[in-house]
């Protein structure tokens, strides 16, 4: 069998045993854990490959993990390498490359890794100090985790004050997790968070110079460490849990990067390594006490109830992948021990880290590293020049510089507009290594920028990131609306002229309102409604505007009158002319003025018309050929309207005369009367 075929049997063979067991209960999230180890060869001499070593997550109660998929590459090539799964403390795993190539010059080695991991969230019990055992509950079996030994060593005469200060603060209690719940806020009130070049012990995170007057600094496992010492001094047991902090944000690199220790170590999807104490407090049993990722509450039994690998994150689609558990070793010293050692070899080494959700592509997620900075690899600098804010649809100009001159490389620009999508742009250098690039906006708001260089064999790729402000360009509406044919008429153009959809609204005279959309064809419109009520009608037209243009409204009125028809007639009653008529449509209350003319003679009077539009009034007309006309001025959303009718009035005494004559004739009735009394005397 060849020494290819003896790899790939191999491999076959670990993912045999690393396979899920069957049934179980269910677990709250799958996902793959994707690790890639790179060996750099900074040397002018070819060197051994030493054994590639990557963590394999862990597998226990909260998590389940099978190994899905291992390659080793040597300059680039497949190589036969033996992969082999080591054993470490509390069930952890590791799965080791031993490889018989050298290391060429400049050369590189590769271990990839793909897990996949079923994700249990831890789900805290009902913890509360007054029902918490005591240390007098503890089991004897877990004395094993009560050693002062690894980073724990609390016998060490470099621990003694933290111990003391440790018993101080917990004083004559002997309950668990109020222990527990001391020394978590003492610990909060003492240490600030702080990443360090690597893990520290406890006496340097909280040094005898800071532990009175000052305060100390450490990272998340550096805080757990401390609190580890604590406990296990007073009898309670505790260990260190490591893992990857999931949070599926796969465009933010997160990079630590130290040239001087020969290592380096990016994370994609991942919020970086984390670390916490676990600590067996009865009756509960292993809880997880996280002092640098929960909630900030202020209460320390929330360091469990909201740790990391809490259900308290699910909301934050944050999964804790679970990767070693440290219960005995002294991890510290083995990291000092190795960077000494990589420091002093030609050797670089490079961990890259993601955590790919169920669904998404490992390639695609691939695709965010940056480059990595090997070592004979040459720094470069982008500067980037561009407008902070530009009017939509009009040129940008994104220009800068590679540096060192570059001749003939290529940056490339990705703009993520407003709205989601993305252009490309791609720019070739020139002699001094300047270059530009440019676009026309077609969304308005903020576009994200990315400059990037993708490298080359002897230059390291670098990227720039930026922002231009997009402003949207102004639109106007002109409107109009007139009466025609019974039907208000409504005509407009948008500015711009664009094809796009407008609402229309129409308040009618008695405050009824008629909405359309109404589309616009290169900014002209056109719409009508019935004019069914007289009065004035409001238009409002409206444009939410589109990804480069402002919205506009405009408004425009239109009176809407309706016709009128009066009917009139004339006639004479006991020497007065009686003008009667009919306004229709029947409008309460309207006036009628009534004229009548007879050559230059002119009478005049006014008429109200009633409920059902009649009308009445009676003129005083000398004798002669009359004229008279009814009229409406119109209002109210009417138009006026008139009527005419010829009357005729016959010649007749005055007044005056007849009584005259009366006078006359009674003053002549009395003289009568007056003769025949005279006479019947005599």
């Amino acid at each position: 069998m060849s020494t290819r075929r003896a790899a790939a049997a191999a491999a076959l063979a670990l993912l045999a045993l690393l396979a899920f067991p069957a049934g179980g209960e269910p677990y709250d999230v799958k996902a793959y854990v994707w690790v890639r180890l790179t060996v750099a060869n900074n040397s002018t001499l070819a060197q051994p490959l030493p054994p590639l070593a990557v963590e394999l997550p862990s597998n226990g109660t909260y998590q389940l993990s099978r190994l899905a998929n291992a390659t080793v590459r040597v300059s680039g090539a497949p190589a036969p390498c033996r992969l082999e799964v080591a054993g470490g403390e509390c069930g952890s795993a590791y799965l080791v490359a031993l490889c018989s190539a050298q290391l060429p010059p400049r050369g590189t080695a590769e271990l990839e890794v793909v897990s996949e991991v079923r994700v249990r969230r831890f789900r805290a019990p009902p913890i509360n100090e007054s029902a918490s055992g005591t240390l007098s509950d503890i089991p004897r079996e877990l004395a094993e985790f009560t050693r002062s030994e690894g980073p724990w060593t609390y016998e060490d005469a470099r621990a003694r004050y933290i111990v003391e200060a440790a018993r101080r603060v917990v004083g004559g209690e002997r309950r668990v997790l109020s222990i527990v719940a001391k020394l978590v806020d003492w610990i909060w009130g003492k240490v600030d968070y702080e990443v360090g070049p690597g893990p520290r012990y406890p006496w340097e995170t909280l040094p005898p110079q800071a532990l009175e007057a000052g305060r100390g600094k450490g990272d998340c496992d550096d805080q757990a460490n401390l609190l580890i010492l604590a406990l296990r001094s007073l009898g309670v047991p505790a260990y260190l849990e490591t893992a990857l902090v999931a949070d599926f944000n796969y465009r933010e690199e997160r990079v630590v990067w130290a040239p001087e220790a020969h290592y380096y170590a990016a994370f994609v999807g991942v919020d970086y390594a984390h670390a916490w104490a676990e600590v067996y407090v009865p009756p509960w049993g292993w809880l997880p006490v996280d002092l640098t990722f929960h909630a900030g509450t202020g209460d320390p039994l929330d360091a469990i109830r909201t740790s990391a690998p809490s259900e308290y994150w699910a909301w934050y689609t944050v999964v804790t992948v679970r990767t070693e558990s440290v219960c005995h070793r002294d991890y510290v010293r083995e990291f000092r021990e190795w960077a000494a050692q990589a420091s002093a070899t030609p050797l670089f080494y490079y961990w890259e880290y993601a955590v790919v959700r169920e669904g998404d592509s490992i390639a695609r997620v691939k695709g965010f590293l940056k480059p990595l900075p090997l070592p004979w690899v040459k720094r470069t600098k982008l500067e980037v020049k561009h407008p902070s804010r530009v009017p939509a649809l009009s040129e940008v100009v994104v220009e800068g510089r590679l540096e060192p001159e570059v001749a003939n490389a290529t940056v490339l620009v990705r703009a993520r507009k407003p709205g989601g999508g993305e252009l490309l742009l791609e720019a070739v250098t020139g002699p001094g290594g300047e270059w530009s690039v440019r676009f026309t906006p077609d969304e308005a708001g903020a576009w994200s920028l990315n400059a990037t260089f993708p490298g080359l064999a002897d230059y390291a790729g670098c990227s720039r990131e930026f922002t231009i402000y997009v402003e949207k360009l102004p639109s106007s509406l002109a409107l109009e609306a007139r009466q025609a044919d019974g039907r208000v008429e409504v005509r407009g153009r948008l500015n711009p002229p664009v094809n796009a959809t407008l609402t229309l609204i129409a308040t009618t005279p008695s405050g009824r309102a008629i909405a359309a959309e109404v589309r616009a064809l290169k900014g002209s419109f056109n719409w009508s409604l019935p004019a069914s009520e007289p009065g004035k009608y409001t238009v409002r037209a409206y444009w939410v505007g589109d990804p480069v243009h402002e919205a506009a409204a405009a408004e425009a009125s239109a009176l809407v009158e309706l016709p009128t028809e009066l009917a009139v007639s004339a006639k004479l009653e006991s020497g007065r002319v009686v003008v009667e008529g009919v306004l229709r449509p029947p409008l309460p209350n309207a006036t009628i003025a009534i004229r009548a003319v007879s050559g230059d003679r002119l009478v005049e009077a006014r008429a109200v018309a009633g409920v059902n539009g009649t009308f009445r009034a009676e003129l005083a007309l000398d004798a002669g050929e009359w004229e008279v006309t009814a009229a409406f001025a119109g209002g109210g959303g009417y138009k006026p309207s008139s009527s005419a009718v010829k009357v005729s009035v016959p010649r007749t005494y005055r007044a005056e005369i007849a009584v005259a004559l009366v006078a006359v004739a009674v003053t002549g009735a009395i003289l009568l009367i007056r003769i025949r009394k005279k006479d019947s005397k005599a």
